[in-house]
């Protein structure tokens, strides 16, 4: 026994000693427990909460005690929610106060774990728990909000609660918050139990619903309201959801078709017969049902589904239709299918039980039945085992175990010279160095048995189409700027072997490969599979644009959230968590977890419209992984353009953006060129808003605490453009980003790069005055690099933004953007400027006169 499996034997241990003492005497399971936290050999969380539920029979009020104490765990909720609802039998008035307690408390983790195990409290006094859900759901805490819509569904299970609940998801359905309707989606199951009209009509207002992981909750729960709501009000529904635009709604209304073919076998036909003739994920889903289709019905439209899915190209459509006919109702034609399935290496695991069934149906048919299928047992392992099984043998079929053997005696028992003659043929493609047309790529990679090998690619030719993919990627692979060396010539042989050898080991999705390859951004076949292995659900990776430092990467990316063929390109950038060992430290002392800060901050943004800033597309986690979608501009950034574009439309079109951006409350703190993009038609926009904070926010959470949450993981602040108050104390303003700003005008204007010159330590290091004066320097040499013909008022506004004093500089980007606008309006615009000023401000015409006249 390896050191893991000794630690997750002693744990199991430890754990079931606690259960059973837990049930016998819980105060000596409570010191278990402590002693095994003490020598770190379990969760003593877990093991409290099942003591307390224990406990919660002979102490009830002893046992609320326990719970309270470890309530905020999220992990243990399960069982917390089981011993509340034994104090809930015992003591419910105190158990229903507890809740209210909990549900008040200042720790929002305390408050989530009330809602977390608010099932409880709905089985006690169902009135009480949607009162403290509706309180909570207008919380701001986003975490806190998730655990109590999720409570909704058991409220609206009891009919004394279920038409307020009603109204709740509705009001929550109205929201513009996408995630929230998507879980409010989730819990239309309550309703259909107690009021299965109202849940019609939230279907009904799901299906409406404009984003596509909401109405794929919707389509995904169909079922539930089979045999619960009239029959005709079903149909119509999953007839909206397989109807429905988006190829994701109508794969997940294939989910429930079990369920209605036992109330309309001809529907249920009918609508997975629409599945196998829709894409491929619909056709992946829709397959999974044909056995059970045929284990009701031998209408020959289901054959007609069975034959089409076995030819699929895709490996899933073909196990999942190959799978299920473990279903299947007994019959002889299902022979032909079968010995197709176990012609196909993908699918031959499905013989056995599909056997297995048809054996079990009709015992008398054995004989038949291995008759029908005995060449299987030569073919593969599942149909060998058959054989065994059915002829009671002691051991293989002479000649399996030898790959010469096993060709010549297929050779002998066909008795065929064409046979011979084809096998030649295979074996030599199968020893070439270039693949061909009708073999698989692991064939030509693999070296061992090379006879058995090709036997096997002649008896799948027909078969066997995920070769064909194979093959195909190759072609493509060849005729793509990934088989070209840097001269854009050919690389040999060779090369192009050991770049593709690794892919005869590996279970790949060709057709995904494919899909990376089309786009032609990919550089050499290791970047087409690490594009591929990012899998970001709804987004297809298919190029890398830049690597910002340790934590994030940026790639070109397909947004396929809509559609699957889409074509619109969007920049997806990943940010890593485990780069930043600080984070686990981070989050181990009960801070706020890096996925929950880095969701609500950006998901706060992505309402925000404007023709100057990027739209942001998507936020969320992938793995360990947080990424930010944002709209691809193929023009570029500024950083590649700083002297190809119109200066003075590019720098209004920048503090458009910012003066919108400071308006509503945003200090974006990584303002520079590279996160500066060009539309098609030059208009400039502001990007890349990973590190973009809520003023108020810094503020209210003082300068350091704010920054202390993102501290070390790469998502303070930018700092190649940073003001000297950023950059050495984390402290940032509207004036922070006007400090950028200024840098950005400076360096469109000089065509120059800019750099601090010293680190954070070493500026810190510094007195205040040798840090103003070194700041002095710097930027003094960028400003002397502007071109003379430049207005002086324009350079003035330079420096005012550079100044060292945030009190000196323009106050936000709106006082900047109107400095700005000011000192590039004609004379004559300039004085019908300050004419108007005058009209309206007697002081100031008083002032004016008085100075006229004087002169």
């Amino acid at each position: 026994m390896d050191s893991m499996d000794e630690e997750t034997f002693v744990t199991n241990e430890v754990r079931n000693a606690v259960d059973v003492l837990a049930y016998i005497s819980p105060e000596d399971a409570i010191r278990f427990l402590n002693r095994a936290r003490e020598q770190n050999k379990g969760n003593a969380h877990k093991f409290m909460a099942t003591a307390a539920a224990a406990l919660a029979e002979r102490d009830p009020e002893k046992a609320l005690g326990w719970i309270e104490e470890i309530i905020q765990d999220f992990s243990v909720h399960f069982l917390v929610q089981n011993a509340l609802e034994k104090t809930g039998e015992a003591i419910p008035e105190k158990t229903v106060q507890f809740y209210r307690d909990c549900c008040a408390d200042e720790d929002w983790r305390v408050r989530k774990g009330a809602m977390h195990a608010i099932n409880a409290l709905t089985e006690i006094d169902p009135r009480t728990s949607l009162e403290l859900i509706k309180k909570t759901i207008n919380e701001n805490d986003e975490f806190v909000i998730f655990a109590a819509v999720y409570g909704l569904e058991k409220v609206a299970e009891q009919e004394e609660t279920a038409e307020e609940a009603y109204r709740v998801l509705d009001t929550l359905l109205e929201g513009k918050d996408e995630s929230r309707r998507k879980d409010a989606a989730a819990q239309i199951n309550g309703l259909v139990k107690s009021r299965p009209d109202l849940a019609v009509k939230i279907y009904d207002k799901v299906l409406d619903d404009r984003r596509v992981n909401v109405r794929e909750k919707a389509a995904r729960m169909l079922h539930f309201l089979v045999g619960n709501a009239p029959y005709e009000q079903v149909r119509r529904l999953y007839g909206r959801a397989l109807d429905d635009p988006n190829h994701s709604v109508r794969k997940e209304a294939q989910t429930g078709m079990d369920k209605l073919m036992e109330a309309n076998i001809e529907d249920a036909i009918d609508f997975v017969e629409r599945g196998i003739n829709d894409g491929p994920k619909t056709r992946e889903e829709a397959a999974t049902h044909i056995g059970e289709l045929l284990g009701k019905s031998q209408d020959e439209r289901i054959y007609t589904m069975l034959q089409k899915a076995l030819r699929s190209r895709e490996k899933f459509t073909r196990g999942n239709a190959a799978y299920s006919l473990r279903h299947a109702q007994f019959s002889e034609r299902i022979y032909p299918f079968l010995v197709k399935i176990g012609k196909d290496r993908e699918t031959s695991y499905a013989v056995e039980p599909a056997v297995e069934n048809l054996f079990a149906q009709r015992p008398d048919k054995a004989e038949e039945i291995y008759e029908r299928l005995r060449y299987l047992a030569d073919v593969n392992q599942y149909g060998l085992r058959l054989a065994l099984g059915l002829e009671k043998r002691e051991g293989p079929p002479p000649g399996t175990e030898n790959a010469e053997h096993f060709v010549e005696t297929m050779a002998e028992r066909l008795a065929d010279e064409a046979f011979t003659a084809r096998l030649k043929e295979k074996l030599q493609q199968a020893l070439t160095e270039i693949p061909a047309s009708e073999h698989s790529l692991q064939a030509v990679m693999v070296d061992p048995k090379p006879l058995e090998r090709a036997f096997h690619l002649m008896i799948e030719d027909e078969s066997m189409e995920l070769f064909d993919e194979e093959r195909r990627f190759i072609e493509m692979y060849l005729d793509s700027p990934c088989s070209q060396t840097q001269d854009g010539s050919r690389k040999n042989t060779d090369e192009l072997i050991d770049e593709l050898r690794p892919l005869a080991d590996q279970d790949r999705d060709y057709k995904a490969l494919m899909r990376v390859l089309k786009h032609g951004e990919a550089r050499g076949i290791r970047q087409v599979l690490e594009l591929d292995d990012l899998k970001v659900e709804g987004f297809l990776p298919v190029g890398k644009i830049s690597e910002q430092g340790l934590s994030s990467v940026v790639y070109l990316a397909v947004d396929q959230r809509l559609d699957e063929e889409s074509e619109e390109y969007l920049a997806l950038k990943i940010i890593s968590k485990k780069a930043h060992p600080k984070i686990a430290e981070h989050e181990a002392k009960g801070g706020t977890g890096f996925e929950e800060m880095f969701v609500l901050d950006i998901n706060n943004l992505k309402d925000l419209s404007h023709p100057n800033l990027a739209k942001i597309q998507g936020v969320g986690r992938t793995g360990d992984r947080m990424y930010l979608a944002q709209t691809y501009y193929e023009k570029g950034s500024l950083e590649e353009r700083l002297q190809q574009v119109e200066p003075v439309k590019t720098i209004n079109d920048i503090l458009e953006g910012l003066s919108f951006l400071h308006s509503e409350g945003y200090v974006h703190r990584d303002l520079k060129p590279a996160n500066i993009f060009l539309k098609q038609d030059g208009t400039a926009v502001i990007g890349d808003f990973g590190n973009t904070r809520k003023l108020d926010e810094i503020q209210s959470q003082g300068l350091i605490k704010a920054e202390e949450r993102y501290h070390g993981i790469g998502l303070t602040h930018g700092s190649s453009h940073a003001a000297p108050e950023t950059l050495i104390s984390h402290v940032a303003d509207f004036r922070s980003d006007v400090y950028s700003m200024g840098l950005v005008i400076a360096r469109m204007l000089t065509g120059a790069r800019y750099a601090v010159g010293k680190t954070r330590e070493e500026l810190k290091a510094m007195n205040e005055q040798e840090r103003e004066e070194h700041y002095a320097r710097v930027n003094g040499e960028l400003i002397a690099k502007i071109p003379e013909n430049t207005t002086e008022g324009m350079k003035e506004m330079i420096k005012r933004c550079l100044a060292y004093n945030p009190e000196e500089r323009y106050a936000d980007g709106n006082e900047l953007r109107q400095a700005f606008t000011y000192i590039h309006k004609d004379n004559q615009e300039k004085a019908r400027q300050i004419i108007e000023e005058l009209r309206k401000n007697p002081l100031l015409r008083a002032e004016f006169e008085r100075l006229y006249n004087d002169d």
